[in-house]
């Protein structure tokens, strides 16, 4: 057996036929490797477009799709399943937020396949999601740009963040839980670590997964749906500032009100550390202007 396609799913799949009839030979195209894992994802892959001419006898699209599932429920059984897809997504959502891709940088799914070490699919998949998500900017064919924020733009999300936050943070010291509590404990002990270490990547990170576990804290649906929409956009627009120190203790005050279920007083921090985030952005981008 040759199986020239290697990607994510065929691969383990060609193993899989192999198994069940030895001796077969298997030559998959690898120029068509976009429209079999499409195919096959969709439950409608043609023979015809997987092997060069006849295929083996007792090998048909049943066959290969009965693999398939075996594979999926094995690796899903197993908790390791992600599908490449959203690996590409996550990986190019997290550069872009951290700053690794700089904004205007370009993402041609040629040249992101061959990086990642995948097909185009799942590249163009991802690029379409982080577009949904307000981090890519699309342009025309296969590529696109990381999304360069406009001062109208930040100025926009900062206007939803104040909105929603002033709420958030309300309900959160109103409805927090013991097990809210100890998540957001973590999340700020993260926090307070990075700063100390001078790492801005994950001080930020435990920056924001801190706004989100207050958001959880709210206990309202809706919040969360509004925060999952804007997940990104605001996950970037809390890392705009360097002052990983400043921000980790106002954090640690709110983490303080909160579980004090002091109201009056988190509705005063949470609009004090919303204007230093404002101003920390500013700030940020006059430097870097």
């Amino acid at each position: 057996m040759t199986p020239t396609f290697t990607a994510y799913l065929i691969g383990p799949l060609v193993e899989a036929l192999r198994t069940r009839h030895p001796g077969i030979t298997l030559d998959l195209r690898e120029m068509m490797q976009d429209r079999i894992e499409t195919g096959l994802l969709a439950d409608d892959l043609d023979l015809g477009t997987a092997f060069e001419g006849s295929h083996p006898p007792g090998i048909t699209a049943t066959a290969l799709r009965a693999a398939s599932d075996e594979r999926i429920e094995d690796m899903t059984g197993s908790g390791d399943f992600e599908p490449e897809s959203e690996r590409v997504t996550r990986r190019l959502r997290d550069e872009i937020i951290d700053g690794a891709r700089e904004p205007g940088s370009k993402l041609v799914e040629r040249e992101l396949a061959a990086e990642l070490g995948v097909s185009r699919l799942p590249v163009r998949e991802a690029l379409k999601a982080l577009v949904t998500e307000g981090l890519v900017t699309p342009r025309p064919r296969t590529w696109a740009v990381v999304r360069e924020f406009t001062p109208a733009d930040v100025e926009d999300l900062d206007e939803v963040r104040v909105a929603l936050e002033t709420l958030t943070f309300r309900l959160a010291a109103q409805r927090r839980t013991r097990a809210g509590l100890e998540k957001l404990r973590g999340d700020l002990e993260a926090e307070v670590k990075a700063a100390e270490k001078g790492d801005a990547v994950r001080a930020h990170r435990a920056a924001a997964d801190f706004h989100e576990t207050v958001t959880a804290l709210a206990d309202n649906e809706l919040l969360n749906e509004l925060q999952a929409a804007l997940r990104s956009r605001m996950r970037w627009l809390l890392g705009q500032h360097d002052d990983l120190t400043g921000v980790a203790k106002e954090h640690e005050g709110l983490y303080k009100a909160i579980a004090d279920r002091d109201v009056a007083r988190v509705e005063k921090l949470a609009g004090e550390h919303l204007v230093t985030g404002r101003n920390a952005a500013a700030a940020r981008r006059r430097h870097q202007g």
